[in-house]
C-alpha cells in the first residue's frame, strides 16, 4: 500500500496543544451486594452463594472484587491450593432465568492462568488479597501451596477479582451499562479435599460473609445522559469478553495411539483449547495439590481434531522423560494463555516446571507443572477485532483431542477448556442475553 506518512512531524516533547481534557461531571459510589440466600456456606451443606447485583448508575467491573471469610474447620493445618479461589468450582451469571456464563472447574482454570498469565506484581498482589504464596526466592516465581489456615478454626479474610468472567472482566474495560436489569452472581463450593491441601474429606471449611463490592457512578450532564437514552431506547447495546466452556473426559493407563476424547464445543468464535491432565488419586488425597499438579508425563504426541481439520496439521511431539522436545508444546501453552490483543502470555512456567510429573508435584512445596496441552486458534491478535477464532457451531462433526501416550502414571481426569468469545447484549428494556 502506498505510503502516505507525513515526511515530518514534531517530536512528543514539542507538541504542547496535546493536553488532557476534562472529565463529564460524574459521582461515584463503591456499592456492596450481599448474598441474598444465607451467610454461612460449606460444600456438605450449603454450598451455592447467590449475590443478586442491581444498581442505578455504570457499574466498573473492571474494579469489582469479591470479599469472604475461610474457616478451617479440620483438625488439622491446611493450606489453600494456589489462592483463596481454590474454593470456587463454578461461577456462574444469570439474568431472569437466563444463563449467560457458566465456568465449571473455574479453581483449576484460576490456578493455571495464573501460572501462565502472570507479573511479579501480580504475585506479589495475590499474596496480600487472595492468600496466594508470594515469590520463593529460589528461582520457582511461582508457588501454588498458598496461605496456611491454623487446625479447628483457622480462619482469614480475602479478596479478590473474579478474573475468568468475561462478563465482569470484559474487553476494554467497559463498565456495565446504566438501566442493566438484575443479574446474579452465583458461587459453588468446592469439596474441601481439593480446595485445601491437607483437609480431609471427612471434616469441612466454612466460607461465611461473601460479598461483592463494585464502584458505580452516575453521570451528571443532562446532555451526555439524553444522547445515552436514545441510544439504548434505539438498539440497545452490546460488549465482548473471553469466557471458557468446560468438558471432561477420562484417560487410563493403558497406552493409546491417537486415539479421540470428545469435546463437544459449539462456538462461534473458539479462540483455544486448554487441556490439564490430572491423575484421579490426586483428586482425593488430602495431602496432594489436587489442583496444581498437572502434567505432560506419558503423552508422546498429540493434535485436536475440528470439524474433520487437524489443528495443527502434524502432530506435536512431546519427550519428557528425555528432555528434548518440550518446546513446541510450551509455545501453544504460551499462546493460549495470552490474553486478548497479546500473541504470548508472560508465563511463569519454566523447563523445571515443565518437566515434573503428576507425582513430583503433588507433594511437593508447591511447585507443579502447571502444564497442559494447548493449542492455539486465533487468526489474528489484534485487540481491536472480534470473533478471531474458529467457528465450530455450524460443524456437526464432533470436536476430539487426538493422543497417544505410553506410560501414563495413572488413571487420569482430563478437563479441556475451550476459550471463546462471548457478546453480551442489552436491550432496550434492560434485558441481557448472551451469543458465543
Amino acid at each position: 500500500m502506498e505510503n502516505t506518512q507525513p515526511k515530518q512531524a514534531m517530536p512528543q516533547s514539542m507538541r504542547y496543544s496535546f493536553s488532557a481534557v476534562d472529565a463529564i461531571p460524574s459521582s461515584l459510589t463503591l456499592r456492596r451486594f450481599d448474598a441474598n440466600n444465607g451467610n454461612t456456606f460449606n460444600h456438605a451443606g450449603a454450598s451455592e452463594i447467590r449475590i443478586p447485583v442491581q444498581t442505578d448508575g455504570f457499574l466498573d467491573t473492571k474494579k469489582h472484587y469479591l470479599q469472604f471469610q475461610i474457616t478451617n474447620l479440620s483438625s488439622a493445618a491446611c493450606v489453600l491450593e494456589g489462592d483463596a479461589s481454590c474454593v470456587i468450582q463454578e461461577l456462574r451469571i444469570e439474568s431472569q432465568g437466563v444463563e449467560l456464563e457458566r465456568i465449571s472447574r473455574y479453581n483449576l482454570l484460576n490456578v493455571h492462568k495464573n501460572a501462565n498469565q502472570s507479573t511479579i506484581g501480580d504475585i506479589c498482589k495475590r499474596s496480600v488479597q487472595s492468600g496466594a504464596a508470594g515469590p520463593t526466592g529460589d528461582g520457582e516465581i511461582f508457588n501454588v501451596a498458598g496461605l496456611s489456615l491454623a487446625a479447628t478454626s483457622g480462619t482469614n479474610t480475602f479478596i479478590l477479582p473474579l478474573q475468568l468472567s468475561g462478563f465482569l472482566m470484559n474487553r476494554f474495560g467497559k463498565a456495565l451499562p446504566q438501566g442493566i436489569a438484575q443479574f446474579e452472581v452465583i458461587i459453588r463450593l468446592e469439596a474441601p479435599v481439593i480446595a485445601l491441601k491437607g483437609n480431609p474429606t471427612t471434616n469441612l471449611y466454612e466460607v461465611t460473609n461473601p460479598v461483592l463490592y463494585c464502584p458505580a457512578y452516575n453521570i451528571l450532564d443532562s446532555g451526555i445522559m439524553n444522547e445515552y437514552r436514545s441510544l439504548i431506547s434505539q438498539r440497545g447495546v452490546n460488549w465482548l469478553g473471553n469466557t471458557y466452556k468446560t468438558y471432561v473426559n477420562s484417560l487410563g493407563t493403558t497406552g493409546v495411539t491417537n486415539t479421540g476424547f470428545q469435546i463437544n464445543d459449539r462456538s462461534s468464535s473458539l479462540l483455544s483449547f486448554i487441556t490439564l491432565i490430572r491423575t484421579s488419586a490426586n483428586l482425593t488425597a488430602k495431602n496432594s495439590h489436587s489442583l496444581g499438579s498437572s502434567t505432560l508425563k506419558g503423552v508422546t504426541n498429540y493434535q485436536y481434531k475440528i470439524g474433520g481439520v487437524n489443528y495443527p496439521p502434524d502432530q506435536i511431539n512431546i519427550a519428557l522423560a528425555a528432555n528434548v522436545n518440550v518446546g513446541r508444546v510450551y509455545n501453544e501453552q504460551l499462546k493460549s494463555f495470552a490474553d486478548h490483543g497479546y500473541t504470548y502470555s508472560d508465563s511463569l512456567v519454566n523447563r523445571t516446571r515443565i518437566l515434573k510429573t503428576s507425582a513430583e508435584g503433588a507433594a511437593d512445596g508447591g511447585e507443579c507443572a502447571c502444564s497442559g496441552l494447548c493449542i492455539d486458534l486465533k487468526r489474528f491478535d489484534d485487540d481491536r477485532l472480534a470473533l478471531v477464532g474458529i467457528n465450530t457451531a455450524m460443524n456437526s462433526v464432533p470436536n476430539t483431542i487426538e493422543l497417544s501416550t505410553s506410560g501414563i502414571e495413572a488413571a487420569s481426569d482430563m478437563t479441556t477448556y475451550a476459550k471463546v468469545e462471548a457478546e453480551f447484549f442489552m436491550a432496550p428494556d434492560g434485558r441481557i442475553t448472551v451469543a458465543m
